[in-house]
């Protein structure tokens, strides 16, 4: 079994479906970098 994950954080005045197409894009990211990955962009 393998597994990628996509993660992403709620920012303020953000809507849920914006943060689930980011999560989303996340994954495939790290789909994109081979098995067994997790893609998190940094927040400031």
């Amino acid at each position: 079994m393998t597994v990628s994950q996509g993660i992403a954080q709620l920012e303020v005045n953000q809507r849920s479906s914006q943060l689930i197409e980011q999560a989303d894009n996340h994954l495939y990211l790290a789909k994109a970098q081979g098995r067994n990955q997790f893609y998190a962009q940094a927040t400031s």
